[in-house]
C-alpha cells in the first residue's frame, strides 16, 4: 500500500502506515486518540488482553488467565464462582475436611486447568514449568515446617498452634516480609538460570504457578496439624467461612498476582526503537510488582490487626481488587511495548473479533495483542 492509499494512514504514536481500522496494526495505539506522551499509548480504556474490558477492571478470570479463546472465558468465570460457593456450603454445613481441600488446592488446580486449556506446553517448556511448580512446593513445605517446628520447639508448644502463637508474639510481620520475598524466588531462579522465554506473558504465567503452589503448600501444611488436632473443630460457620475465604481465594489471588508479574518484569523485552521509554516501561512495570508484593503483605498485616471479621472481608478484598488492577495494568505495559512477532505477508482471522486483518502484532479492528491469544488462534489464514 501507498502512502496515498485511502485505506491507510500515518500511525501518530510509531509513524507507520497503518491499515483501515480503529488501531495500529503495528503498535497498537487508538487512530482516532489525540497523539501524545508514551502514556497516551498505553490505550487504557481498551485491555489489550481482552479488548471487550477497560484495563482498570479488576476481573479474575481475564486478569491471571489472560490467554483464554472467548468460549472459555465463561466457564473459567463459573468455575471461579462455584469455588466460592463450595467454601460458603461446606462451611455452612461445617465440612471441615472439603473446606481443606478446596481451600488449599482450589485456584491452583484452576491454573492448572488454564494452563492445559490455553496450550501452555506449545509456548513454555514442560520442564519449566514442573521446576517452576517443585520450587513453589518445595520452599513453601520447607518455610511453613520450619517457621512452625520453630516457634513450636522454642515456646513447647505443639505445631497445629504454633502459627498462631507467632502472631501473638508479634513476630509474625517477620514472617509476612520473609512470606512475600518467597514467592518471587520460583520466577527468579528461573530467570537466573536463563531460561528461555520470548513473551512476558510466559514469565508471568512461571511466577502466577510458582507463587500459587507455594501458597498451596503453605496452606496444606498450615492446616494439616491443625485439622489433625481438632483445633478447629468449634469453629462457627461465619468464622470457618472468613478464614476459607482469606486463605482459599484472597491468599492464592494475591500471590498469583505478586508472583506472576515478577516473573513478566523478568522476561520483559521492550521493542527496539523506544529509547528512553523503554527505561520508563521496565520502573513502571518494576513499581507495579512491587504493588502487587505490597498487597500480599498488606492482606496478612490486617489479619494480623485482628480487626472485625466483616471488616477484614471487605479490606482484604478491596486489597485483592487493587493487586488485579496492578496486574492488569503491567500486562497493558507489556503488550503494548514488548518486542513483537515478525510481521507476515498473509491476511490472517483474528482470534478475538474473527475479521480478516493483515498479519500484525495488533489486531486493527478490535485492538486485540495477538500475544495475548491462545497460540492455536494467532495465526489462522483467512479463507
Amino acid at each position: 500500500m501507498s502512502d496515498d492509499d485511502p485505506m491507510t494512514r500515518e500511525c501518530p504514536a510509531c509513524h507507520e502506515m497503518a491499515s483501515s481500522g480503529r488501531f495500529c496494526g503495528h503498535c497498537g495505539a487508538d487512530l482516532d486518540a489525540s497523539p501524545g506522551t508514551w502514556r497516551s499509548r498505553l490505550r487504557l480504556r481498551v485491555f489489550a488482553a481482552v479488548p471487550q474490558e477497560r484495563t482498570s477492571w479488576p476481573l479474575i478470570t481475564t486478569t491471571l488467565f489472560p490467554r483464554l479463546g472467548e468460549s472459555l472465558r465463561l466457564p473459567f468465570r463459573h468455575a471461579v464462582f462455584l469455588m466460592l460457593a463450595m467454601l460458603a456450603l461446606f462451611s455452612a454445613l461445617k465440612l471441615l475436611s472439603p473446606v481443606v481441600i478446596v481451600t488449599s488446592v482450589g485456584m491452583s488446580l484452576l491454573f492448572l486447568v488454564y494452563l492445559w486449556r490455553s496450550g501452555a506446553r506449545k509456548y513454555i517448556s514442560g520442564w519449566v514449568l514442573t521446576l517452576s511448580a517443585g520450587i513453589g512446593i518445595g520452599i513453601g513445605v520447607a518455610w511453613w515446617y520450619w517457621s512452625s517446628d520453630s516457634i513450636a520447639r522454642e515456646y513447647g508448644v505443639p505445631l497445629a498452634v504454633s502459627t498462631q502463637l507467632a502472631y501473638s508474639l508479634r513476630i509474625g510481620w517477620f514472617l509476612l516480609v520473609v512470606e512475600a520475598a518467597l514467592i518471587a524466588v520460583p520466577a527468579l531462579v528461573l530467570w537466573l538460570c536463563r531460561v528461555r522465554v520470548r513473551e512476558s506473558l510466559d514469565g508471568f504465567v512461571i511466577g502466577a504457578l510458582g507463587a500459587l503452589l507455594f501458597s498451596a503448600t503453605g496452606n496444606i501444611t498450615w492446616f494439616a496439624p491443625q485439622l489433625f488436632a481438632g483445633l478447629a473443630d468449634n469453629y462457627r460457620p461465619w468464622r470457618m467461612f472468613e478464614e476459607a475465604y482469606l486463605y482459599g481465594f484472597i491468599d492464592p489471588l494475591t500471590a498469583a498476582a505478586g508472583g506472576g508479574m515478577v516473573g513478566l518484569v523478568l522476561w520483559f523485552r521492550p521493542r527496539s526503537g523506544l529509547g528512553s521509554d523503554a527505561r520508563q516501561c521496565r520502573l513502571l512495570l518494576a513499581v507495579l510488582a512491587l504493588v502487587g508484593v505490597a498487597m500480599y503483605v498488606g492482606v496478612y498485616l490486617v489479619d494480623e490487626a485482628e480487626t472485625p471479621r466483616e471488616l477484614e472481608i471487605v479490606i482484604t478484598s478491596v486489597l485483592t481488587g487493587i493487586s488485579l488492577i496492578a496486574v492488569r495494568y503491567a500486562t497493558q505495559v507489556a503488550l503494548m511495548y514488548e518486542e513483537p512477532d515478525p510481521k507476515g505477508d498473509q491476511t490472517m482471522l483474528c482470534g478475538n473479533c474473527g475479521q480478516a486483518t493483515p498479519d500484525t502484532p495488533f489486531c486493527p479492528d478490535c485492538g486485540i495483542a495477538r500475544r495475548a491469544l491462545p497460540l492455536q488462534l494467532r495465526r489462522v489464514p483467512a479463507a
